[in-house]
């Protein structure tokens, strides 16, 4: 196997040191005037807009945030030159999730800023009533999309790796994430490394990676080097570090998989009788569309996820869900109209399509098998990681500008994706679809509107996104959320045995830094 070489345009040839967006906005007494286009100092927020927009529920005021504002004080809001930061379009029914590179206010808890042309307000970013809810005055308000987002990203950069200026931290939880590295290497089959070989390059070995992982990554670049976040900005991305990523999370997939769909509580009739055929689909596909009624209900979908969720029980909240009905119309240019992924591993979403839906609604593009990772698509995978969009939008683009868009895997994604319809005679058709996969939202007609139901909260969109790394056996130990119980502030989401969706999500900790936003 054979793929031809290309270049690492310069700028990813730098090595990015990533922290979180705190720090990378503060408020300040003097106004700067800010254009159409963030510049690096200005963002024309003036922090009276965010307090009157805010409520005692939604968000409080630290005493260190503005400890010296009197009545006649206005602070604005500024930005770090230290920092990336952008407004963000966030189209209808993204959220859930929450863009992960959104930027919280400094002074507030879980708060970010939105707005609408010039008009700005608060965003909720925590789980709860407010959560993805853009909030402009206290009688204008979007829920979950339609607006703009603040996102923010620390960086810094040097020329060339040198050891001596990025020293390697050695502590109990370095050697955790080392030790966790050598054994999902070892674990990888002579196929696995001879694709590894073919995509990244012919001088290139996974063992000569993980060696530069164990020098270069700092600690911090480990732990989320082995979480669900979805691009780790790096030099060694040339060297393939996020084709190794993809190819063990899919392989740890397929462990995962292969043990709790023999344990799944497949009770439905249907499901029953059709069990090996699902699981086969949804192997080969990545994608079901199935009749809810049919199947169940609430407590069908929890047996089904239950045979193909690649999750322990515990993992897989309980019925009944609590849905929220999600519609969608034509609003001109739409970032979710691109032929996209959410991640390099799998993401399970969940939508009850109603009818009727067909081609002028705008339907749920979807390329089925889209989601195996198979010579051509890791390359693409590769080439994606280093080019510069993927610093702002790790849910990479089908069609990104560059030598992304010139591969057989391209290619193939244009020729074979198909709109995903509603059942005939199905009042609400349950769609679980892999968005690992290539998709996109279908362009509708002006006055055609999709009629959805989601579920409600901060759960991914769908089923809640774990470690995508462990092993089954990982689960009883739960040694991946070694790193979060440090002192360090670094940590990723944890499986807990209390998840529901009309109760709330797992537990979850900050890896903003290092992930952005997907989309439907």
């Amino acid at each position: 196997m054979k793929v031809k070489n290309f270049s690492v345009p310069l700028l990813l040839t730098y090595v990015f040191v990533i922290s979180n967006g705190t720090g990378c906005v503060e408020w300040k007494k003097e106004k700067v005037e800010f254009p159409s286009e963030i510049s690096a100092q200005g963002l024309g927020i003036p922090y009276s807009r965010i307090r009157n927009n805010a409520n005692e529920e939604s968000c409080k005021l630290s005493s260190e945030s503005i400890n010296d504002q009197s009545e006649s004080d206005e602070f604005w809001l500024i930005a770090s030159k230290n920092c990336d930061v952008w407004w963000r379009h966030v189209s209808d029914d993204v959220i859930p999730p929450m863009p992960e590179l959104a930027v919280a206010l400094p002074g507030f808890e879980e708060i970010g800023a939105c707005r609408v042309g010039n008009d700005v307000g608060i965003v909720g970013m925590k789980d709860g009533i407010n959560y993805g809810l853009c909030r402009l005055n206290h009688t204008k308000i979007l829920d979950g999309g339609g607006f703009e987002l603040l996102q923010a990203r620390k960086f810094t950069s040097t020329d060339t790796v040198n050891e001596q200026e990025r020293p390697v931290e050695i502590d109990k939880n370095r050697s955790h994430f080392v030790a966790r590295l050598h054994r999902l290497v070892d674990a990888l089959d002579e196929t696995d490394h001879s694709l590894f070989h073919a995509v990244v390059s012919e001088k290139s070995t996974i063992n000569d990676l993980v060696s530069l992982l164990e020098s270069q990554f700092t600690t911090i670049e480990l732990a989320a080097f082995f979480s669900a976040v979805r691009f780790v900005p790096h030099a060694l991305n040339a060297q393939g570090a996020h084709v190794l990523r993809a190819l063990l999370a899919e392989r740890a997939k397929q462990r995962r998989l292969k043990h709790y769909s023999s344990l799944g509580l497949i009770k439905h009739h249907l499901l029953v009788n059709n069990t090996d055929q699902l699981i086969q689909q949804w192997n080969q596909e990545g994608l079901l569309v199935l009749d809810y009624e049919e199947i169940g209900g609430d407590f069908g979908l929890y047996e089904l996820l239950s045979l193909i969720a690649a999750e322990p029980l515990s993992n897989i909240p309980v019925p009944p869900y609590d849905w929220i009905q999600r519609n969608v119309s034509w609003r001109g240019e739409d970032p979710q109209n691109q032929l996209h992924v959410d991640s390099f591993a799998s993401v399970i979403k969940l939508w009850r399509f109603l009818p009727p839906l067909d081609q002028r609604h705008g339907p749920l593009r979807f390329v089925p098998g889209s989601h195996i990772h198979d010579l051509n698509r890791l390359y693409w995978l590769h080439v994606s990681a280093n080019q510069p969009e993927a610093l702002r939008e790790p849910s990479h683009r089908l069609n990104a500008s560059g030598p992304a868009a010139d591969t057989i895997f391209a290619s193939f994604c244009i020729q074979n994706v198909i709109p995903v319809l509603t059942l005939p005679n199905a009042s609400s058709t349950l769609v679980i679809a892999d968005t690992s996969a290539i998709h996109a939202r279908g362009i509708a007609q002006p006055g055609f509107v999709r009629h959805s139901l989601r579920l409600r909260g901060d759960n991914g969109g769908g089923v809640p996104r774990f470690d995508p790394f462990r092993w089954p056996e990982d689960e009883a130990e739960a040694t991946y959320s070694a790193f979060a119980s440090s002192s360090t502030s670094v940590s990723t989401k944890t499986p807990s045995s209390s998840l529901h969706y009309s109760s709330g999500s797992p537990s979850s900790t900050d890896f903003s830094h290092f992930i952005s936003s997907d989309e439907l």
